[in-house]
């Protein structure tokens, strides 16, 4: 009964963040939704074996942790690719700073002959 709480306190973290999100709609929305979903299994645990027999599972833990996997790799493909995005965007903003002002090598160095 204990882990319930426990479980529960933490779901409500990830549901206020999710509403703390809510100008990145379609990411907030899914966060949301396995929050309301997670808070339901937590309270009702037999839905979730009921739901797991449904769909071909044996058991509810089973299941949860089969559609974790699904999320995380969900969230991992999305951080990569907003990753890539960053380095396309930063790559683009240094070669127009290099265009705008060149350099040769030999401006920052001094020469190690004194001259």
């Amino acid at each position: 009964m204990i882990i319930q709480f426990i479980l529960t306190a933490g779901v409500c973290f990830c549901l206020l963040y999710a509403f703390n999100q809510i100008k990145r709609w379609p990411v907030s929305f899914v966060i949301a939704l396995v929050a309301v979903a997670g808070l339901i299994f937590i309270w009702y645990p037999g839905l979730a074996n009921s739901l797991a027999v449904w769909v071909g599972v044996s058991r509810g833990a089973d299941l949860l942790f089969y559609i974790w996997i699904i999320i995380s790799m969900f969230m991992i493909l999305n951080l990569h690719i907003r990753n890539r995005s960053l380095d396309r965007k930063i790559s683009a903003i240094l070669r127009e700073i290099a265009l705008a002002k060149p350099r040769r090598p030999d401006d920052d160095q001094t020469r190690p002959d004194g001259d």
